[in-house]
């Protein structure tokens, strides 16, 4: 094989694999640091969002309390009337538009009112009941706020017709100050209240935002949620589970890949989730495989030429410095090799013509020699 050629072999074959190997590392960076930061935004941007619905709730429930409060003390003021009584409620529910009813317990339990918002319909308690009978958190809150006089939101519980339903038990002061009632203030059908606050709040790129309660029962859904969630506002979305207590993570909901944010409310026990299906948040990684191959086809054709022309400046000289090698190797010593160059190269050529003009000038010493011996 001719030498040069052979060493050409070697400069491309080395070239090519240091461009190759430059590229695919850079290509692994890219995309290891790329899809941790877009994760990184990711999570950052739905953390946000799931901290603005829950202030949003939280705040759409203290502005609830707040009135609530002012209609207790308001009741406190007319127990002499009961007629007063219930166009205060009236006013409070039809104005609100937050509560559907309400119910008011004397301290013995006993059921001695209940109003409900026009358009509702009227639930099964009926006066003279008593709120010990009912199943659920109900009591439990009610003989708490009697005991403390502090107001408190129940979780939600589920009424005897399946509907979920958030209660604010307040207490009623009598003359000295101390609770002689319980007055109860539900968001009935509270799915669709919460729907109402969230509707607006509603993520892009395929997003969904869901509110749970504490068995992580979806009472409102916003967003083309997967199909177990939609379901979840009748049963349990058992596919939540592997999510914890942990307020990021991956799961597996309808067979893919979530990217799911959850922040719990400090209100009634709910937890708002923000998800994102794992193939939309990653998708920006995904559209970059060809460009990035491209890029790195380019480079590898970029080093291509670029090992050529390098391989063609060097070995130009040094097929030169063969060739002369071989020129006085055959005893043509008068030949030089021609090179104007100022580097290694110039200096190897600028040596070999001294050794040949050295060996020629022997030559033509031991000619003449030759020359006088023979006379």
């Amino acid at each position: 094989m001719h030498p040069a050629r052979s060493l050409k072999v070697q400069i491309l074959g080395y070239f090519l694999a240091v461009v190759g190997l430059v590229s695919t590392l850079s290509l692994a960076v890219m995309y290891a640091g790329g899809s941790r930061v877009l994760e990184a935004w990711m999570i950052r941007s739905n953390r946000f969002l799931a901290k603005a619905v829950r202030r949003h709730l939280e705040q759409g429930l203290a502005r609830g309390a707040r009135s609530a409060e002012a209609l207790s003390q308001r009741l406190a003021a007319t127990r002499a009337s009961p007629a007063e009584r219930e166009k205060l409620i009236d006013h409070f529910l039809d104005f609100g538009a937050l509560f559907s009813n309400a119910y008011l317990f004397e301290a013995d339990g006993t059921l001695v009112l209940t109003r409900y918002r026009e358009g509702r319909d009227e639930g099964h308690s009926r006066r003279g009941v008593n709120y010990r009978s009912y199943p659920g958190p109900f009591p439990a809150a009610a003989d708490a706020v009697l005991a403390s006089g502090k107001t408190t939101f129940t979780p939600v519980f589920y009424t005897t017709t399946g509907r979920p339903q958030i209660a604010h038990v307040l207490p009623v002061a009598g003359a000295d100050g101390k609770p002689v009632e319980v007055l109860s203030l539900a968001l009935y059908a509270v799915s669709d209240q919460i729907n109402a606050w969230i509707k607006g709040l509603e993520p892009g790129r395929q997003g969904y935002i869901a509110v749970l309660d504490v068995n992580d029962r979806v009472l409102a859904l916003t967003g083309p949620a997967p199909e177990s969630l939609v379901e979840g506002r009748a049963r349990s979305a058992g596919s939540l589970a592997p999510l914890g207590s942990r307020s990021v993570g991956i799961i597996v909901i309808d067979g893919r890949e979530d990217l799911v944010i959850q922040e719990p409310l400090s209100t009634a026990g709910l937890r708002v989730l923000v998800g994102l299906p794992r193939s939309v948040a990653y998708a920006p990684m995904e559209d970059l495989t060809w460009p990035a191959v491209l890029a790195v086809v380019a480079a590898i054709a970029l080093g291509l030429a670029g090992a050529i022309l390098l391989a063609s400046r060097l070995l130009r000289p040094i097929a030169q410095l063969v060739s002369g090698i071989r020129r006085v190797g055959e005893g043509v010593l008068s030949h030089r090799v021609t090179l104007d160059r100022e580097d290694e190269l110039g200096e190897a050529a600028a040596a070999f013509n001294r050794m040949a003009e050295r060996l020629h000038r022997d030559q033509l010493i031991e000619e003449v020699w030759r020359e006088v011996r023979r006379r």
